[in-house]
Protein backbone atom coordinates (compact mmCIF):
# COMPACT_ATOMS: atom_id res chain seq x y z
CA UNK A 1 0.00 0.00 0.00
CA UNK A 2 1.22 3.97 -0.79
CA UNK A 3 0.14 6.43 1.21
CA UNK A 4 1.41 10.56 0.95
CA UNK A 5 1.09 11.47 4.79
CA UNK A 6 1.06 15.37 5.75
CA UNK A 7 1.90 16.64 9.46
CA UNK A 8 2.22 20.07 11.17
CA UNK A 9 3.71 19.00 13.94
CA UNK A 10 6.30 16.74 13.15
CA UNK A 11 9.46 17.21 15.47
CA UNK A 12 12.41 14.44 14.42
CA UNK A 13 9.79 11.67 16.03
CA UNK A 14 7.46 10.03 13.31
CA UNK A 15 5.32 8.30 15.70
CA UNK A 16 5.00 11.12 17.93
CA UNK A 17 3.49 13.38 14.95
CA UNK A 18 -0.27 13.60 13.99
CA UNK A 19 0.12 12.46 10.41
CA UNK A 20 -2.90 13.19 7.78
CA UNK A 21 -3.20 10.73 4.61
CA UNK A 22 -3.60 13.06 1.54
CA UNK A 23 -6.05 12.10 -1.01
CA UNK A 24 -3.58 11.33 -3.93
CA UNK A 25 -4.58 9.40 -6.65
CA UNK A 26 -2.03 6.30 -7.64
CA UNK A 27 -2.41 5.62 -11.41
CA UNK A 28 -3.76 1.77 -11.87
CA UNK A 29 -0.75 1.52 -14.50
CA UNK A 30 1.48 2.62 -11.97
CA UNK A 31 0.89 -0.06 -9.53
CA UNK A 32 0.93 -3.08 -11.86
CA UNK A 33 3.67 -5.52 -11.67
CA UNK A 34 4.60 -5.39 -15.08
CA UNK A 35 5.50 -1.34 -14.79
CA UNK A 36 7.50 -2.30 -11.55
CA UNK A 37 8.31 1.65 -11.11
CA UNK A 38 10.13 1.68 -14.24
CA UNK A 39 8.20 4.51 -15.89
CA UNK A 40 7.17 8.03 -13.54
CA UNK A 41 3.49 8.79 -14.20
CA UNK A 42 1.38 11.66 -12.66
CA UNK A 43 -0.63 11.67 -9.87
CA UNK A 44 -2.16 15.11 -10.54
CA UNK A 45 -2.66 18.04 -8.40
CA UNK A 46 -2.46 17.57 -5.05
CA UNK A 47 -4.84 19.75 -2.99
CA UNK A 48 -3.02 21.38 0.15
CA UNK A 49 -4.86 24.56 0.57
CA UNK A 50 -5.89 23.50 4.02
CA UNK A 51 -1.95 23.92 5.15
CA UNK A 52 -1.59 27.22 3.48
CA UNK A 53 0.43 29.49 5.48
CA UNK A 54 1.89 26.57 7.85
CA UNK A 55 4.91 24.57 8.53
CA UNK A 56 4.31 21.02 7.22
CA UNK A 57 6.24 17.63 6.46
CA UNK A 58 5.33 15.35 3.79
CA UNK A 59 5.92 11.23 4.01
CA UNK A 60 5.88 8.72 2.18
CA UNK A 61 4.72 5.33 3.22
CA UNK A 62 5.24 1.95 1.84
CA UNK A 63 3.36 -1.09 3.28
CA UNK A 64 3.49 -4.30 1.61
CA UNK A 65 4.46 -8.29 2.74
CA UNK A 66 7.44 -10.58 1.46
CA UNK A 67 5.17 -11.20 -1.20
CA UNK A 68 4.87 -7.92 -3.22
CA UNK A 69 7.64 -6.40 -1.89
CA UNK A 70 9.09 -5.88 -5.49
CA UNK A 71 7.97 -2.31 -5.40
CA UNK A 72 11.19 -1.30 -3.28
Amino acid sequence: MFEVLISTDYLQIPNDATWTTLDVQWPSAYLSEKNKFTEFVSSGIIDLDDYAGQVVNIAFRYTSDADHCWAW
